[in-house]
C-alpha cells in the first residue's frame, strides 16, 4: 500500500506491519502511512484483514510484526462492527451526556452532524427526539447512525470506519477541526467495507486487505 505523499504529516503510520491468526497471515510486510485529509478505502473478502487493517493502526490490537506509530495529538474515532450503544440508555445520554441544551444547540460542530446525519437538531423520525430510548429503535440504520454521531461528538481528527455502511445515504459537512485553545488539525478517514460504491477521484485508491 502506497503512504501519503511526503507532503502531508502522517497523522498514523505502519511499518512493515505483520499479523497472524493460527496460520495465516493477513496483514504482511504492510506500510501505510495515514495523512491528513486522506480519504482511504478497504475492500476486500471476509476473513482478509479488513477488521484487521483497522484495528491495528488504532491500536486495539497490536501487531506480531512492525511498527505502529501515531503523531502527537492524535485524537481517534473508532466505528467497530458490533454495537456498543445501551438499548435502556436514551440518545440524550448516550451521545450528549451532561451538555446543557444551550451548550450543544450552540456549537456549529453539533449542528452540522446532527443535520447531516438525521436532517434536524430535534432528530425528525425519532418518536421522542433525543430522549427516545434506544432498544427499542427498529433495524440498525438509526442506531448505526448513532454510534457514527457519537464519535463525531468527541472531535476525532481520524476516523477508522468497520462497515460503516447504512441503507440511505447521508452527508455531513463539518466546520474545521479545532480545540479551545485555537489549534486546528487535518482530518482522514478510513473505511473497510466488503464494496465500496462509487469512488470518488478525490480519494485514495481503494486496495484489497491482505494484499502484499
Amino acid at each position: 500500500m502506497p503512504e501519503s505523499p511526503k507532503s502531508a504529516r502522517n497523522l498514523a503510520k505502519l511499518e512493515s506491519v505483520g499479523k497472524v491468526y493460527g496460520t495465516r497471515a493477513v496483514l504482511d510486510g504492510v506500510s501505510l502511512g495515514v495523512g491528513e485529509g486522506d480519504r482511504i478505502g478497504v475492500v476486500g473478502r471476509d476473513g482478509d484483514g479488513k477488521t484487521t487493517l483497522v484495528r491495528v493502526p488504532a491500536r486495539q490490537e497490536e501487531p506480531d510484526d512492525g511498527r505502529v506509530t501515531h503523531s502527537g495529538g492524535l485524537r481517534l474515532g473508532v466505528l467497530a462492527q458490533h454495537d456498543p450503544l445501551d438499548p435502556s440508555a436514551t440518545v440524550r445520554q448516550e451521545v450528549i451526556g451532561d451538555l446543557a441544551d444551550h451548550e450543544w444547540a450552540g456549537d456549529a460542530r453539533v449542528r452540522a452532524v446532527l443535520t447531516g446525519l438525521f436532517g434536524g437538531l430535534d432528530l425528525p423520525g425519532f418518536p421522542a427526539g433525543l430522549d427516545t430510548v434506544i432498544g427499542p429503535l427498529s433495524g440498525g440504520e438509526r442506531r448505526r447512525r448513532l454510534q457514527i454521531l457519537r464519535l463525531l461528538m468527541d472531535e476525532p481528527n481520524v476516523l477508522f470506519l468497520d462497515e460503516p455502511n447504512t441503507q440511505e445515504p447521508y452527508v455531513v459537512r463539518l466546520p474545521p477541526f479545532s480545540r479551545s485553545e485555537g489549534r486546528s488539525w487535518g482530518a482522514c478517514r478510513t473505511r473497510a467495507a466488503h464494496r465500496v460504491a462509487r469512488p470518488r477521484p478525490s480519494g485514495r485508491t481503494p486496495r484489497k486487505a491482505g494484499a502484499r
